[in-house]
Formats: C-alpha cells, structure tokens, sequence
C-alpha cells in the first residue's frame, strides 16, 4: 500500500528501525512514513524533535525540521477546514 496507507501501530516498528537503518534515503522515507503515520501532532513533534537531537545526517535532519516547522501550520490549516465543512454541513442540513 505504499507509505500513504499505513496503520497507526506501525509508528512504533517504524521508528525502531529509523534508529539502526544506515541508508540515508530510507532514513527519509521512513521519516515520510512517520508523518503519515503518527495521528498525534504533540507525539510527533516529540519523535521529529528527537531526531533533530540525536541524528547527525544532514538530509534527515532537513526533513525533520522542515516537519517541525511545518506542524503548526498543519494544526491551523486542519481547524479551518473543519470550521468550513461544519458550516457547509449545516448549510446543507438545513
């Protein structure tokens, strides 16, 4: 199913191989992965941010911070859209 169809419980597997794979363009796609892949922003920040901490690649790192910075964004960009469809909704309702 590729990295965009991927159950919650495979975050914990996911990020356990992050840590001892070496290739550093896997290193990136299981980052992907993560993204997808963690439901909760705060728990995702959490697992981005210790990447920053602890990895030394420079791709890898790149894409973790670019994820960090990106959350933010994200959490606004979901609540508008929610606001959106809920009047929507109501419009269509009535």
């Amino acid at each position: 199913l590729g990295r965009w169809l991927i159950a919650t419980e495979a975050a914990r597997p996911l990020l356990e191989r992050f840590w001892v794979e070496e290739d550093a363009l896997q290193r990136v796609i299981i980052l992907e992965s993560l993204e997808r892949t963690i439901p909760d922003f705060t728990q995702m920040a959490k697992v981005f941010e210790q990447v920053v901490a602890k990895d030394k690649n420079e791709e890898t790192l790149r894409f973790a911070r670019e994820t960090l910075d990106n959350l933010n964004q994200w959490k606004t960009d979901i609540t508008a859209f929610t606001c959106l469809w809920i009047k929507w909704r109501n419009l269509s309702v009535n």
